[in-house]
């Protein structure tokens, strides 16, 4: 039996070399835990575009938020770095990737899966990752995160 999740939320703020080892070393005995990743290039004319979106739309709503007498925030003033440092890195000549990660469990018992789910959960919180299982897809993140021999 299988039991896949998505991530989908990456950490926002500077991690270590080590800041995914209690997501792969976590795995209770009798199940297995794949994690996989995957890049997709992103083709520099889009990478651009969304890059000028992004800080645009940073610039939009911070002055929207003056003009109605609201205070910025951080979230706005992040948003609007990123989209400047994703211009700085294009025009430096660096390639933008898309990042997909998946990770799936398997195991012999539905409860076996159930209680390692709990598990998996706590330690993607501690790598500060948010994770959404798969619910009617888990046969394809199976096929995902197969290694290919």
């Amino acid at each position: 039996m299988h039991r896949s999740y998505a991530i989908t939320a990456w950490p926002t703020t500077a991690v270590s070399a080590s800041w995914l080892a209690p997501l792969v070393l976590s795995a209770p005995a009798g199940v297995t835990r794949t994690v996989s990743l995957h890049l997709e290039r992103v083709a520099p004319a889009v990478a651009a575009r969304v890059a000028r979106t992004r800080r645009a739309k940073a610039v939009l709503d911070q002055s929207d938020r003056a003009r109605l007498g609201m205070t910025s925030s951080a979230a706005l003033a992040g948003a609007e770095a990123s989209g400047v440092a994703m211009d700085a890195e294009l025009a430096a000549g660096y390639r933008t990737h898309r990042l997909a990660g998946l990770v799936t469990l398997s195991a012999d018992t539905v409860g076996a899966l159930d209680e390692t789910g709990h598990v998996l959960r706590q330690a993607a919180a501690v790598c500060r990752l948010e994770l959404r299982p798969l619910h009617g897809q888990h046969e394809i993140a199976l096929a995902a995160t197969a290694p290919l021999c």
